[in-house]
């Protein structure tokens, strides 16, 4: 039996009400003509500062995080994360992690439904208008998820370096974004609040069930600087064995 100094209730309260004031936010911006008509405004002025390198850079983010692109970076970072820590309760809980917080992003959208940015106004249009929701951003979504996961499988100094890359890389794909003229600016911001501490929140929720982890096993693939003690890939594979009878 859980007791009350579980974290599991904390971080799932956390989570639903993130979830809840982003979707609050999201209809207020959505049904603000005032506030449309100023956010598109900054969409058109960082679209007119186009070219080619820029161009280039947004439209490589457009691909790389996009829906499928991004499922096979998300597949392949979970089989990574079994494999390097020999555990396949460490990609279980990776793909948790990644899936479920940029799941939401998308469960977001279907109630919000903000449209696109006027793709008319774009003095440099470059990709085709998307069909979908605009908020929150999803390729910002999955940017921030992946980034945030791949943080909290290091340790140390490690993580710092990933962190500082992690959010270069999630800042660059809410610009381009942007430059691309298929969000507005609170669409970025509603999935660099939302995705990063759903993630934390994810990480801490599945480190309370077995079938994840190890009981206060730190989801970490470095084997020293590591908080709560024994590295992951330690204590993984040994509550692996044990499942397996060895």
């Amino acid at each position: 039996m859980r007791t009350l100094k579980s974290p599991l209730a904390g971080w799932s309260a956390v989570a639903a009400t993130e979830t809840v004031l982003i979707i609050v936010m999201g209809l207020m911006v959505s049904r603000s003509p005032g506030w449309t008509a100023f956010e598109s405004q900054v969409v058109v002025a960082v679209n007119a500062t186009h070219g080619w390198p820029l161009d280039a850079l947004a439209s490589g983010v457009n691909v790389l995080f996009g829906p499928v692109a991004a499922g096979v970076i998300a597949v392949m970072v979970v089989i990574g994360a079994a494999l390097l820590a020999r555990s396949r309760k460490t990609g279980m809980r990776v793909a948790v992690m990644i899936g479920v917080p940029w799941a939401l992003a998308d469960v977001i959208k279907a109630i919000v439904h903000r449209a696109r940015p006027d793709a008319g106004l774009l003095t440099h249009p470059i990709v085709v208008d998307p069909t979908t929701f605009s908020y929150p951003s999803g390729h910002t979504a999955f940017a921030a998820a992946l980034m945030t996961t791949m943080a909290l499988l290091v340790a140390g100094a490690a993580r710092t370096w990933v962190t500082v890359g992690g959010a270069i890389i999630v800042v660059i794909t809410g610009w381009s974004r942007i430059y691309l003229g298929v969000h507005f600016p609170t669409d970025m911001l509603a999935s660099l609040l939302l995705v990063p501490i759903a993630v934390v929140a994810f990480h801490e929720i599945t480190g309370e069930f077995s079938m994840f982890t190890a009981v206060n096993n730190p989801i970490t693939m470095s084997r020293r600087g590591s908080p709560g003690g024994e590295p992951l890939d330690a204590r993984a594979r040994s509550d692996d064995n044990r499942g397996r009878g060895a």
